[in-house]
């Protein structure tokens, strides 16, 4: 019996000893025929026999994230680029799908901003010039101070339509305190993704956006019309290309 069944072992593929590179191969093939299940399955032959093969190991992953829609699967490819990490720290591939991850949850509900924050800078550790991560860490820095921002202007009595600045100094005092820095930040890295890539121009939008809504945190008038006038004119510019 055992000797009828090897050929038809053969003939159909399942061979036994296939090597992991073998595997890996099949479900590279698999994947790019948009068959994601044979690909992870695949995937995680290659793994079974060679657990630490880091190629393995990122190609299950974005097999994984192939569907985002499939929210296990999702779980499955952050963990699964985590593991990479856990092997090579400094996985460029593994991080940066680790931060765009982090990035996509930012605006949604409960979502972990520092979080997200630390992977942005994690990346911008093993690649400095990652104008993704640039704008990244702007729109966190921004998602944290909005809220902010506006129940400060609840509190000063201000409408959306009514000019700035915060008339109480001791408001403006304390947003200076906790936030002053964090939108600062925030507009350092937008102004240096758009200096990577001039064409940025939805940098330049949230560069513009922030420096508006800082604006309410000058110390008179005349200092807010001048960040608004600022906030405009990089609007302006981002619009008219």
């Amino acid at each position: 019996m055992i000797r009828f069944l090897a050929p038809l072992l053969v003939c159909c593929g399942l061979v036994a000893g296939q090597t992991a590179q073998e595997w890996l191969q099949e479900g590279v093939n698999a994947f790019k025929a948009a068959q994601y299940d044979e690909a992870i399955d695949n995937f995680k032959q290659a793994i079974a026999l060679e657990p630490k093969s880091v190629p393995a190991l990122l190609h299950l992953a974005a097999a994984y994230m192939a569907t985002p829609e499939d929210g296990e699967k999702a779980r499955l490819g952050r963990e699964t680029y985590a593991r990479v990490l856990e092997l090579e720290p400094k996985n460029l591939k593994a991080s940066g799908a680790m931060a765009a991850l982090s990035f996509a949850q930012v605006g949604v509900a409960g979502a972990d901003l520092e979080d997200a924050r630390r992977w942005q800078l994690r990346l911008l550790e093993l690649q400095p010039d990652a104008k993704e991560a640039h704008f990244a860490l702007g729109v966190i820095a921004w998602t944290r101070f909005y809220p902010a921002w506006q129940a400060a202007r609840r509190r000063a009595g201000l409408k959306p339509e009514d000019a700035g600045p915060f008339k109480d100094s001791k408001l403006r005092a304390s947003m200076k305190a906790e936030w002053g820095a964090v939108v600062q930040e925030g507009m350092d890295h937008l102004e240096r993704a758009f200096a990577l890539d001039p064409g940025y121009d939805e940098a330049l939008a949230r560069l513009s956006v922030l420096m508006r809504e800082r604006a309410d945190l000058s110390d008179n008038q005349y200092a807010w019309l001048a960040e608004v006038k600022k906030a405009d004119a990089l609007l302006k510019r981002a619009s008219h290309r």
